[in-house]
């Protein structure tokens, strides 16, 4: 009877015990998929925002076309003389060439190796904008006098052993050829050394199963001919970490010249080294919250100047980093009056991008295809992601609309404005 007793005692505490686990477990549960629910909510509306099942709160090509509209309006309002100096164009002027000491030198030096008769061949690596052409430009201009360039802008993209030759035989203005080796025989037969430049190296090649030819056979071609000719190249830092994983391409060049970030004293020295040729003074104006620091309405008019262009060369080199390019945009952006003899900058940079969070993965993944390549066609496009060619086109169209790029040629290229 005890035992009986005892049993049945054991029996209502574990039930009451399990009861109590149960309605806590119960309660967690209820919360947790209360949380889950949510979030998935949201979630799922932000995917079906992205690919066009609902709106979206901003539409994209409004708050594109709108930025896109303010900032033509202040670049127009500029004089022509100030929109020269600040123009996105390759330096030729030394003057104007800022901050590239080191690699200059570095550039010297594989120069004068060659010059040596030593095999040496050149490549610069730098992002779209941050100032390898002025580089070549300057050295051609400085160490190489006398002997011939061969140069030509290149647009649109090669991947095959045909398209390269012909290339190449063009640029060096060479009768027709048949092969790489009969290419490398022409050229290791010449009478005179010669130099060639060939900008853009992510222009040869494509991202797909044998899309790699023309970047192979030229890397060949430069290897066996860096006696004769001093072969100076140029690849995008986004290219050049793609083909190092790919191609280990870096062990094929002598000299591997990467353009080094740069400080936010460079980033002051260019901009005012070119303000101050257009002969205009320049005032610089606090935004709201500067304006009313205590410490700020100290200072005297000058000690104010002189605080506010630190504050703006330091956040413009945090936005900017490496790109010249893009620096010099942000510059005119910033410029918010102007008249005969004084222009006055804005100290503000908060730039709001926030409309292109808007979208889709498949263009986000076209974005980065453009920028390895530094441009695509839409065949190019459909090629490299295994799409329709019609696909490719109502996406492109659909970007293009945006704003977000912009056709050249047969290639479209993303809009340098964004290029942040």
């Amino acid at each position: 009877q005890v035992s009986k007793e005892k049993a049945l005692h054991e029996a209502k505490d574990n039930f009451y015990k399990s009861y109590r686990k149960l309605t806590v477990w119960y309660r967690w549960l209820k919360n947790k998929s209360t949380g889950l629910f949510f979030s998935s909510k949201d979630k799922i509306v932000g995917i079906s925002t992205k690919v066009g099942l609902s709106d979206a709160e901003t539409d994209l090509s409004e708050a594109m076309a709108d930025y896109l509209v303010r900032v033509t309006e202040s670049s127009e309002k500029l004089p022509y003389v100030y929109q020269r100096l600040f123009s996105n164009e390759q330096l030729t002027d030394e003057r104007m060439f800022e901050g590239r000491k080191d690699e200059l030198e570095k550039l010297e030096k594989a120069i004068s190796y060659w010059q040596n008769n030593q095999i040496s061949s050149v490549m610069i690596i730098g992002e779209k904008g941050s100032g390898t052409s002025s580089l070549i430009n300057i050295a051609l201009k400085s160490y190489l006098k006398g002997l011939k360039v061969f140069r030509k802008e290149f647009g649109g993209t090669l991947c095959t052993e045909a398209e390269l030759i012909k290339l190449l035989t063009n640029v060096m203005e060479f009768e027709e050829v048949d092969n790489v080796e009969q290419l490398i025989s022409t050229i290791n037969n010449l009478k005179e050394k010669r130099v060639v430049v060939i900008e853009n190296i992510e222009d040869f090649f494509l991202r797909f199963v044998d899309g790699f030819d023309a970047i192979t056979k030229l890397i060949e071609i430069i290897t066996a001919t860096n006696r004769k000719v001093f072969w100076i190249t140029t690849c995008n830092l986004y290219a050049w970490g793609y083909l190092n994983k790919v191609l280990n391409i870096n062990d094929y060049f002598i000299f591997n010249i990467k353009l080094k970030e740069l400080d936010e004293k460079f980033l002051e020295r260019i901009i005012l080294s070119r303000h101050n040729i257009s002969g205009y003074n320049l005032h610089f104006l606090p935004s709201p919250e500067i304006e009313t620091q205590k410490s700020y309405l100290k200072m005297s008019t000058q000690q104010q100047q002189e605080y506010l262009q630190h504050f703006y060369f330091q956040n413009l080199n945090d936005l900017t980093s490496n790109n010249i390019a893009v620096a010099l945009f942000y510059w005119l952006r910033s410029i918010l009056k102007i008249d005969d003899e004084q222009i006055e900058v804005s100290v503000e940079l908060d730039f709001d991008f926030t409309f292109l969070k808007a979208l889709s993965d498949q263009k986000l993944f076209t974005l980065m295809a453009i920028t390895l390549h530094d441009g695509l066609s839409c065949e190019e496009h459909s090629k490299i992601f295994n799409m329709e060619l019609k696909s490719s086109q109502l996406l492109f169209a659909s970007l293009s609309d945006d704003g977000i790029i912009f056709q050249r040629g047969s290639n479209y290229k993303i809009n340098f404005q964004l290029y942040t």
